[in-house]
């Protein structure tokens, strides 16, 4: 049930005086002083401290409230686009523009939880930081099979009462859990990959991750982490090779997406223009569980930032440019590979149409293949070898196989459920149980028609995108391939800032767009009930499977509508004339 609605709270100033901070906290003083009540773990509430005279009021907000504001913000958001479309030519942009910077701003407050950031305390996801801090510094040694076990032998000396009572640890390569002791017979095949003083570091970061940070030893080492490709490893290593494990490091390194994601949207104001920007970040800030599942954590939103800048060079015309920010996106995180293929798509329209090959064209493909070539190079070089990609793409591979979570979320997910429950499962948004969590039922069962289903699906796709004439729309459409064709996690909704920037481009002038854009919000706060409605709970991937389908098929259904109506209107505007921002 929704929790009730929040309770004011008095106390005097020696009482909150005994309120202790924890430890990752990112502290400022009254009158804003943001901090969860001691203990609290999370479903309990979080207070926001305000000075008055003689005492503190204590706001006690849960994460429903959280949600229910977010939600709001998106309503506001899309009557405002409404709004400016409606009237937005008739002498008020000065009063849409004030309503535009109001939105954006709530956005930025919602994305971090209106200042409560995480919300079991602190700003830093400390999981994430043990994974992608330790796995980025350590690679070369540790590899991408080997990090819980060094992790479990560098905690035997001072913590056996962890490592001999029967634990157990996931190998990294195959999914399959391991006994923690058997590892701790020969400890030398995995301390040989170490110097000594290598060891030693690594050694005092682990009990820093344990002792300091308190993070759930048999917890962590059961976990899937230490994901990132090498070449993320090798950017990331610029800020963790040097430097030792601390609270005051891992908090700094937490706000590097906030960095890119600033620079990102300063850009896209150029590139696109204001309203582009502001409707861009607002989609974007208010992702469902953005900041509780990537927030604070290291350079995770690296593919997004690359994306995003791709979008914006290939909108100015900066063929070269816009072919190294998609490579990097590319070697980064390999889903990203269905953006260029998305776009990809366009342009072979685009030239079997003209029936001519134009240069920038040339230039953006031969200028993504050189810089993937350098990036797998120069991040071999930094990591000590080329068998560091061997090994990623063996963790990729098997990820493949992975069983079903109830954060994922694809195509796939649908096809199987209505192969298992019949057409019906078309009108059941929340079935139980899902069918892509049998461990029964395989897709390579259905490898023809599944094979069917998903070329039907990339081809509405294609025909949306052969309906429109901006490149960066097309680009943007590449979050639905990755729908279509991949298994992915609910943490990487924030691919919508792509088609949410094609949908805003000149929303103002085709209503089309407009219709997109209105269904992105209804589709987010929509996810937020599937997110946090407890009746539901373990759903909210299914949900984002089902909407995402609704959503491929509105796309289709609405340039169809618009194809007819063009055709019996000889005059009106052609679907491909382009339009401004």
């Amino acid at each position: 049930m929704w929790q009730q609605p929040s309770r004011l709270l008095v106390g005097r100033v020696d009482d909150l005086r005994r309120l202790k901070p924890r430890r990752c906290q990112l502290t400022l003083p009254p009158p804003l002083f943001l901090r969860p009540v001691s203990g609290w773990k999370g479903e309990g509430p979080s207070c926001i401290l305000a000075a008055g005279r003689d005492c503190y009021h204590l706001i006690v907000v849960n994460i429903y409230i959280v949600a229910i504001l977010k939600i709001i913000v998106l309503e506001a958001l899309a009557g405002v686009v409404l709004v400016s479309y409606l009237f937005g030519e008739a002498g008020r942009r000065r009063w849409f523009r004030v309503a535009f910077a109001t939105v954006a701003l709530a956005s930025i407050l919602g994305y971090f939880n209106f200042g409560h950031f995480r919300f079991e305390g602190g700003v830093a996801n400390d999981r994430d930081h043990f994974h992608f801090f330790l796995g980025s510094k350590y690679l070369p040694e540790v590899g991408y099979d080997n990090l819980y076990r060094a992790t479990a032998i560098a905690l035997d000396d001072s913590h056996k009462e962890i490592t001999r009572q029967g634990l157990f640890l996931r190998d990294l390569l195959s999914f399959e859990m391991e006994d923690v002791r058997q590892h701790l017979v020969h400890p030398d095949f995995v301390t040989n990959r170490f110097s000594r003083d290598r060891w030693r570091a690594f050694s005092r970061d682990i009990l820093f991750f344990v002792d300091d940070v308190g993070i759930p030893v048999e917890g962590v080492l059961q976990d899937h982490g230490n994901t990132g490709s090498p070449a993320w490893a090798s950017v990331a290593r610029v800020f963790t090779s040097r430097v030792a494990a601390s609270l005051a490091v891992l908090n700094v390194l937490s706000f590097l997406d906030v960095g890119l994601l600033i620079l990102l949207f300063v850009m896209i104001r150029r590139a696109f223009g204001y309203h582009t920007m502001v409707i861009t970040l607002v989609v974007t800030m208010l992702v469902p569980r953005a900041y509780d599942f990537l927030g604070g954590s290291l350079l995770r939103l690296d593919w997004l930032f690359a994306l995003g800048m791709a979008a914006c060079f290939l909108k100015l015309r900066r063929p070269k440019t816009t072919g190294v920010f998609l490579a990097y996106a590319i070697a980064s995180k390999p889903f990203c590979a269905l953006f260029a293929l998305s776009l990809g798509c366009k342009l072979l329209i685009d030239t079997v149409r003209s029936r001519r090959i134009r240069r920038w064209r040339v230039e953006l493909v031969v200028a993504s293949v050189v810089a993937l070539v350098v990036i797998f190079v120069v991040s071999s070089i930094v990591l000590g070898g080329f068998g560091t990609w061997d090994q990623y793409v063996e963790r990729i591979l098997i990820t493949l196989h992975e069983k079903h979570y109830n954060d994922n979320y694809s195509f796939r997910d649908v096809f199987l459920q209505v192969t298992t429950d019949g057409p019906r499962a078309l009108f059941d948004w929340m079935p139980w149980p899902k069918a892509a969590a049998h461990q029964n039922i395989f897709i390579e069962r259905f490898a023809v028609s599944f094979a069917l289903a998903r070329a039907a699906m990339l081809a509405l796709l294609v025909f949306v995108i052969s309906r429109h004439k901006d490149d960066a729309f097309a680009l943007g459409m590449g979050a639905f391939f990755v729908y279509v064709v991949f298994v992915t996690n609910m943490y990487y909704w924030q691919m919508l800032l792509l088609p949410t920037l094609a949908f805003a481009a000149g929303y103002r002038k085709d209503p089309r767009r407009l219709l997109f854009l209105l269904f992105t919000c209804v589709f987010l706060m929509a996810s937020y009930v599937a997110v946090h409605w407890p009746s539901v709970s373990g759903l909210e991937g299914y949900f984002g499977s089902y909407w995402l389908l609704l959503f491929c098929l509105f796309l289709f259904v609405v340039e169809v509508v618009f194809a007819l109506k063009t055709r019996r209107s000889p005059g009106a505007p052609t679907p491909s004339s382009p339009v401004s921002c």
